[in-house]
């Protein structure tokens, strides 16, 4: 009785701690000047990231988040979703379809994806092999950076999907609406 009654306070105070020193380690590291909601962030490394700021604005970090830079994207609309495959191959996508860069920012090019429907989430794994998905049960597919896309049918009509990701570059995830979560590969 005792060695449970141990075990289980053990258990509780390393919890504890762990919750406390994850909960330590959170601070707000945002720029006075920003404004407007931040849609998403990414980094891929401990330096450079990208975030998505209302009606279509991209910042870049070359320093960890201290300063961000605005980069034009060239549209207008809200973008929901980022993802760069290294520090220069990205893509953005939302309610004005999806954009790409081959210049880490600099200039975005709209990329021609055969629908209106609005882009919720974009990952790539690598800088030619790419998906995004969206409103309706979108799910679109690229092999070659973008140049073309291809609608995966899946059979939902009805749900949203709002974001995608794979742990490992060959299993993907997506998630949605209605509380669907979809899995692709092995």
């Amino acid at each position: 009785m005792r060695r449970g009654i141990a075990l289980g306070l053990t258990v509780m105070l390393a919890a504890t701690l762990l919750i406390a020193n994850a909960q330590a380690k959170w601070s707000v590291a945002r720029e006075s000047g920003m404004q407007g909601d931040v849609a998403d962030i990414q980094f891929i490394d401990q330096t450079h990231g990208w975030i998505l700021l209302a009606q279509g604005e991209v910042r870049y970090t070359t320093d960890g988040g201290k300063t961000w830079i605005p980069l034009f994207s060239g549209i207008s609309e809200p973008i929901n979703a980022i993802y760069f495959a290294d520090e220069k191959h990205g893509w953005a996508g939302g309610f004005g379809g999806i954009i790409a860069t081959s210049d880490g920012g600099e200039s975005w090019h709209q990329e021609q994806i055969g629908t209106s429907d609005p882009i919720w989430g974009v990952y790539f794994r690598n800088k030619k092999t790419g998906w995004a998905v969206g409103t309706n049960g979108l799910i679109l597919q690229t092999v070659d950076g973008g140049k073309t896309w291809m609608r995966v049918n899946v059979g939902i009509k009805r749900a949203w999907l709002y974001d995608l990701c794979s742990p490992d570059g060959r299993t993907l995830w997506a998630v949605g609406s209605l509380g669907l979560i979809m899995r692709y590969g092995s």
